[in-house]
């Protein structure tokens, strides 16, 4: 794996891989490792203080906006919300946060309400 060049260091270390839950991808998890993104912007921050990022997969050229898992292992309070995946890299349920991912162009029309759980806006469009 190449090593990916941020402007959203320290997180080159890792040291957070033992709180987190080692599983495989289940379905219900969503690769949110930093490592596998390209293009973070920072968007928003929760009134809860969870971090709104737009960003690329690495292998992909859709904007997506979520968050970020390494953000989440920094606060006990969502730590178990973060999973390990088989690959190593990190994956995060949304519901379990009360959230979901969705796209740039949903999020540019509807703004924080298009990543609540349940709000009714589609996840992609």
């Amino acid at each position: 794996m190449n090593n990916i060049s941020s402007p959203l260091a320290p997180y080159g270390s890792f040291k957070f891989i033992p709180l987190a839950t080692k599983v495989g991808t289940d379905g219900k998890t969503v690769p949110s490792d930093i490592r596998c993104k390209k293009e973070i912007r920072l968007l928003s921050t929760l009134e809860n203080g969870i971090k709104i990022y737009s960003f690329k997969y690495l292998w992909s050229e859709i904007t997506f906006v979520g968050i970020m898992a390494q953000d989440l292992l920094a606060h006990p309070e969502w730590q178990k919300a973060v999973q390990i995946q088989a690959n190593g890299l990190y994956a995060v349920d949304y519901a379990m946060l009360g959230l979901k991912m969705t796209s740039l162009d949903i999020w540019n029309k509807t703004g924080p309400e298009s990543i609540k759980l349940g709000s009714g806006i589609p996840l992609l469009v």
